[in-house]
C-alpha cells in the first residue's frame, strides 16, 4: 500500500534530533517515499479510521540523498537501532506510527541496502508486535493508523488521576474526574489542561478543537483561552497560537488554528483557564486535532 504524503517526520528523542523529508514526488534531494507492506490484507474501517488488523506492518522507506548532516543522522538512527517517532503528513490527515506521549509506540528503523549508485538510502521499520486497535489501556501501542484526528492514537477514556488518557494538567487543577466521555476539572487561576503531539512540519496548519459542555461557579470565560503552543526539540516554546475569541460560557465547539513555525518539533494543545475568585469548574469533551482547518471531526 502506498501512502500519499506531503512530508515525513522522524524524531530521535535519544539524541534530540528531528528530521523532515518532503515527498519523493518533488524529486529533490532530501525527499522520501514510504510504503506499507504486510503479510496479509486485513483492513477495517472503524470510527472513521483506516485500521490494519492482525498483521505485523512494515514501513518501507526510500530516501533521496540528503545533505551530509541529515544523512549522518539517519544512518546513526539506523545503525544504532534507536527507537524513533515517525509521522507522515497527508493531504487530509496523517499516518502516525507512534505517539509522543507513548514511549512504547516508537519503532526501530533498520537498513535495507545502500543504493549508492542512485544516491538512495533504503530503510525498513517494523512494529515489534502484531497490530491491534486499542489495548486495555486505550493505547494503540502496536499499530499504524491513518486518520484525520491526530489525537486518535490514544482513546478518549479515563487515564490516571481522573484525567483523560495521556492528557495532562497543571498544578492549578485541584480536582479531575472523567465519566461518560466528559472531562470535569475544578481549578484555580491559570490552570491548564493539555496534550502534546509530534508535528515537525513548519508552515503547516493545525486546528485544535473540543466541546464545551458546561461551566460552574467562579469560572471566568472572558479570560479563559484555547491555544496551541509550538515547541522545538529542546522543549523551548517558540510561539503560541490563540483562538479569535475566549472560550466563554456558551456550550459548543471551541477551536484555534495555528501555523507551525520554523524549528517546531511538537504542538501542545491546551485550554488555559481563569477564575474570578476561588475555584472554577468546567466540563469538556470530544477533542480533535486536524489539518486543513477542519473542526467537524468527531471521534
Amino acid at each position: 500500500m502506498r501512502l500519499i504524503h506531503k512530508k515525513i517526520g522522524i524524531w530521535d528523542e535519544t539524541n534530540n534530533k528531528v528530521l523532515v523529508f518532503s515527498s519523493i514526488n518533488d524529486g529533490v534531494d532530501g525527499s522520501a517515499a514510504f510504503y506499507i507492506t504486510n503479510d496479509r490484507e486485513d483492513l477495517t474501517i472503524e470510527d472513521g479510521q483506516l485500521i490494519l488488523n492482525d498483521v505485523t506492518p512494515t514501513l518501507d522507506g526510500r530516501f533521496l540523498q540528503t545533505d551530509a548532516t541529515d544523512l549522518a543522522d539517519l544512518e546513526t538512527i539506523v545503525d544504532s537501532k534507536i527507537k524513533v517517532h515517525v509521522i507522515l503528513l497527508g493531504i487530509d490527515g496523517c499516518v502516525q506510527f507512534s505517539d509522543k506521549e507513548v514511549a512504547s509506540s516508537k519503532i526501530y528503523l533498520t537498513a535495507n541496502e545502500q543504493l549508492s549508485g542512485n544516491n538512495v538510502l533504503a530503510i525498513m521499520g517494523a512494529k515489534i508486535a502484531t497490530a491491534s486497535y486499542f489495548d486495555a489501556n486505550g493505547i494503540k501501542s502496536n499499530y499504524f493508523n491513518a486518520h484525520e484526528n491526530l489525537f486518535a492514537t490514544v482513546k478518549w477514556i479515563e487515564g490516571t488521576g481522573g484525567l483523560a488518557k495521556n492528557w495532562n494538567q497543571s498544578v492549578a487543577v485541584t480536582i479531575a474526574t472523567f465519566a461518560t466521555g466528559e472531562q470535569f476539572l475544578e481549578f484555580g487561576d491559570g490552570a491548564e489542561f493539555y496534550r502534546d503531539v509530534f508535528f515537525p512540519f513548519e508552515g503547516e496548519d493545525l486546528t485544535f478543537s473540543l466541546g464545551l459542555v458546561s461551566t460552574g461557579a467562579n469560572y471566568d470565560g472572558d479570560n479563559s483561552e484555547i491555544k496551541i503552543e509550538w515547541y522545538d526539540k529542546s522543549d523551548t516554546l517558540l510561539t503560541t497560537s490563540t483562538g479569535s475569541q475566549p472560550i466563554g460560557v456558551t456550550a459548543g465547539r471551541k477551536s484555534v488554528t495555528g501555523t507551525a513555525p520554523v524549528g517546531t518539533a511538537y504542538a501542545r494543545c491546551l485550554i488555559d483557564l481563569a477564575v474570578t475568585s476561588g475555584a472554577g469548574e468546567i466540563t469538556v469533551d470530544d477533542p480533535a486535532l486536524t489539518i486543513n482547518n477542519s473542526t467537524t471531526f468527531t471521534q
